[in-house]
């Protein structure tokens, strides 16, 4: 396989990736979001702290539970194990230190892997914000697409 070919289809998996976050979030509310969130884990963190083996120093959680936690099980409620999340910092299946993937730019901050999600305590305005930045990214992976069709 080519070059072009395979830029073509990393494009085409970023495309359906950012539509499906559309199709996710078009139209709905934060009530919506939130009663997506009921059906992920919203666990307690009942031991933080810094592990031995930290080369960073950031507090990380140390119950038992959090080690076994899936990725994406905590998605709208907590950003350590939310899909959505972008990490900066991560240990095998969590994120330490992210940001939200759903979010423009001027709404992302860094979030610890026990932040409340963002959206679920948001208002209507964030959340469209939210579907505007995401059809801005759409629009200029399709961009990107289509000057590779013409090369």
């Amino acid at each position: 396989m080519d070059w072009k070919a395979l830029r073509r289809q990393r494009i085409n998996r970023q495309i359906e990736a950012v539509q499906a976050k559309i199709d996710l979030l078009s139209g709905k509310t934060v009530a919506d979001v939130k009663a997506l969130a009921a059906g992920f884990e919203s666990p307690d963190f009942p031991k933080i702290g810094v592990p031995e083996d930290s080369w960073t120093g950031a507090p990380e959680p140390l119950d038992e539970s959090s080690f076994g936690r899936n990725p994406d099980a905590t998605t709208f409620n907590y950003c350590g194990w939310c899909k959505y999340a972008q990490p900066m910092l991560s240990r095998c299946n969590y994120g330490i230190e992210s940001y939200c993937g759903l979010m423009p730019e001027e709404h992302r901050r860094m979030a610890h892997f026990n932040t409340p999600c963002e959206l679920i305590s948001g208002n209507q305005k964030l959340m469209d914000a939210c579907v505007a930045h995401l059809k801005d990214e759409l629009d200029k992976l399709e961009n990107k697409k289509r000057e590779l069709e013409r090369i």
